[in-house]
């Protein structure tokens, strides 16, 4: 892998989003050649809809379950999240960051006000997902600390 030295590269970045695209030759390259971690791939395969390839990372070469389960949430993957959560213990705070953080609402709030998901963790996924609306909702009403937004703001979650 050539890379322009005077650019910023970050390679398990980018293999997530090689796995987030359904590229999982590539992402594999990058994981077996060039170092990429497995538990950023897995995020990025969830996030994009490729469970049977985030499960494979899981389960033959260790990647984290709540990273899995967070990117699934992101994705918009809720039964996916859900079974990581409940058959595997994936954290229930993460996955409502990853809801939050791709604009699911619903599932977010659901993980809040059902599980206990920590408002500070949702209000910084939407912060970092653009969702200013939803991130000041939890401010506001349910007293979300402004740190934690201004964190996910500046691309902290």
């Amino acid at each position: 892998l050539q890379v322009n030295s005077e650019l910023e590269f970050d390679i398990h970045k980018y293999s997530h989003g090689a796995a987030s695209g359904g590229n999982r030759s590539y992402a594999e390259e990058l994981r077996t050649q060039h170092g990429a971690d497995v538990d950023w791939i897995a995020f990025g395969a969830a996030e994009g809809g490729h469970g049977a390839y985030a499960e494979e990372l899981r389960t033959q070469h260790g990647a984290c379950v709540t990273l899995i389960a967070q990117g699934a949430a992101g994705g918009g993957h809720k039964a996916y999240a859900e079974e990581l959560r409940t058959q595997h213990g994936a954290d229930v705070n993460w996955i409502a960051l990853g809801a939050a953080r791709g604009g699911h609402r619903a599932y977010a709030e659901e993980l809040r006000t059902q599980h206990g998901a920590d408002v500070d963790g949702i209000a910084r996924g939407a912060a970092f997902g653009g969702h200013r609306d939803y991130a000041e909702q939890l401010r506001t009403q349910h007293g979300a600390h402004v740190d934690m937004i201004a964190e996910g703001a500046a691309g902290g979650a």
